[in-house]
């Protein structure tokens, strides 16, 4: 039976490591197979670090993802941390899903839906009007979970921080709560 646990950022360093180079190379491979873009050297800052040192750099953004303005669940199974999904203030009115992600061999257990479904909920307690979130049309599966949950398509979010070069990839998704 899998646990839904919030992420402690001292606690979970290791694991957001490790889960966010699975996440990293999921996406790697996937732009690859559906557009023939090899997206290595974005991802590894054009060969200046290995994935895990990118990863090392940047595993700070996760120390944003606290009460009041966020959060971040972990799931466990078996005491292996096999997925993550967080939910961050992204404005005054609304919260944004974030990292999300079920290692593949873990899919299929429903554990993306109960994530969104957690962090959906917490956005109601945080206060939010609506969450956005993007994803990409790969992503079939988070796909219909999103659209088995409210959320519609809608025009990119003027705030979206995400890099130009993913921009064309992106379906940007919104829901009232």
């Amino acid at each position: 039976m899998a646990k839904f646990i919030i992420m402690d950022f001292k606690k979970h360093r290791a694991d957001l490591i490790n889960l966010s180079i699975a996440h990293s190379n999921y996406y790697m491979e996937q732009y690859k197979i559906c557009y023939n873009i090899d997206l290595t050297d974005f991802f590894l800052f054009f060969k200046k670090f290995t994935l895990q040192e990118e990863v090392e750099r940047h595993i700070d953004i996760y120390k944003t993802y606290n009460p009041p303005d966020g959060i971040c669940y972990l799931i466990e199974e078996d005491g292996i941390i096999v997925g993550k999904g967080a939910l961050k203030k992204f404005n005054e009115e609304f919260g944004e899903i974030k990292e999300m992600f079920i290692k593949p061999e873990f899919r299929g257990n429903g554990y993306g839906k109960l994530l969104v479904k957690k962090l959906l909920k917490k956005g109601k307690e945080f206060g939010n009007k609506g969450i956005y979130l993007d994803t990409r049309p790969f992503m079939t599966v988070a796909l219909h979970i999103y659209r088995s949950e409210g959320f519609e398509e809608r025009d990119e979010y003027q705030e979206f921080k995400g890099h130009p070069i993913l921009k064309p990839y992106m379906i940007y998704m919104e829901k009232k709560i």
